[in-house]
């Protein structure tokens, strides 16, 4: 059986981008444009000034048009029906303080997160070399070592960030 990441990422992903994500996208962002924008002024409990205040804070740092609207419009429904509905803001409440009482821990995934915000990371909580995670390669065009998540092999679908290729680049797994 594949991994949801493997499925998502590579059996499907044509599928998922095309006919399942870009009509979510454009369903969310169209519908969330529908209700008010939270502001200071309109919002009566502390938790929507809150939330409000993380929103002002995340689109302080982000730096990723290509996903911003989507995450305005996330941020526009999730303070709005909070306000509004207390069963909302229950669902809400329920899922951070499950979160909290499991050990939530914030993760980067070994994913360059620099790219898309200007402010300070959370520290990685993986090592770069984590056997279960990662998967050494070799670039066969530069010869250059590098880590892939095994989630995502067959490492041939990876740029290599030493020679900048992509598809035609062959790897050779190495032992970490």
């Amino acid at each position: 059986m594949a991994t949801l990441i493997k499925e998502m990422l590579h059996h499907q992903r044509q599928f998922i981008i095309d006919k399942v994500k870009a009509p979510l996208l454009k369903a969310i962002i169209t519908l969330a444009r529908r209700y008010p924008e939270p502001t200071k002024e309109n919002l009566i409990f502390r938790n929507s000034h809150i939330r409000l205040e993380i929103k002002d804070y995340f689109f302080k740092h982000f730096n990723n048009d290509g996903r911003k609207l989507l995450l305005e419009a996330a941020f526009r429904i999730l303070i709005d029906e909070c306000e509004h509905d207390g069963f909302y803001e229950f669902i809400h409440d329920t899922y951070i303080v499950e979160l909290l009482k499991r050990g939530w821990q914030p993760t980067q995934r070994g994913f360059p997160m620099y790219r898309y915000w200007n402010g300070s990371l959370p520290k990685d909580t993986r090592v770069e070399t984590h056997p279960d995670w990662l998967e050494k390669v070799i670039c066969l065009s530069c010869g250059k070592d590098m880590y892939i998540r095994k989630a995502l092999l067959p490492p041939e679908e990876h740029l290599c960030h030493e020679c900048k290729t992509h598809d035609s680049c062959e790897y050779i797994k190495q032992e970490v």
